[in-house]
């Protein structure tokens, strides 16, 4: 019995098509280009709604990427370190960039953005969003919204969209 289990399995995880098909069908062009992030942040008090932005000046924000490849493999994460100003503004702690490549329309870069050790939000950039930046340098703006609740000291939520 656990034979006939065993063989049933295999003939039918041999005849799905797989991950190396599905890879096959997206290949295009191979692209090159560097990846810098930025944008704003705006800070809010939980308890009252009020805009608290500028009393954050020098808050840090983490920014992890890694390369996510058709065939599921990961690599990274490569991680950008930030600081805000009074006004909200990331100022990258850095300097370059990071240069990927890619060479499918499944390829992506995937974006977790954290304060204080937590994650906040992510994003995900594709192939095709990314082929504009092919030799040069692609810049995604984002807006990062947090609430900071008083009452426990803690960041209560984060939200990241692309702007």
């Amino acid at each position: 019995m656990k034979k006939i289990v065993f063989l049933s399995l295999a003939m039918l995880i041999i005849t799905q098509p797989g991950c190396k098909d599905n890879c096959k069908d997206n290949e295009a062009p191979e692209i090159e280009f560097g990846l810098l992030v930025g944008g704003d942040v705006e800070v809010r008090s939980l308890q009252t709604g009020y805009v608290v932005t500028s009393e954050w000046e020098g808050l840090g924000i983490n920014v992890q990427m890694n390369k996510v490849y058709c065939n599921g493999n990961i690599k990274g994460p490569f991680e950008e370190n930030y600081t805000i100003d009074k006004d909200g503004v990331m100022l990258r702690s850095g300097v370059g960039y990071w240069s990927f490549r890619m060479d499918n329309r499944n390829d992506y870069m995937r974006l977790k953005f954290f304060c204080g050790g937590k994650e906040i939000g992510s994003y995900s950039a594709f192939y095709d969003m990314l082929a504009p930046s092919n030799g040069g340098i692609g810049y995604l703006q984002f807006k990062i919204e947090l609430e900071w609740d008083y009452a426990k000291t803690d960041l209560a939520r984060g939200k990241v969209t692309l702007q």
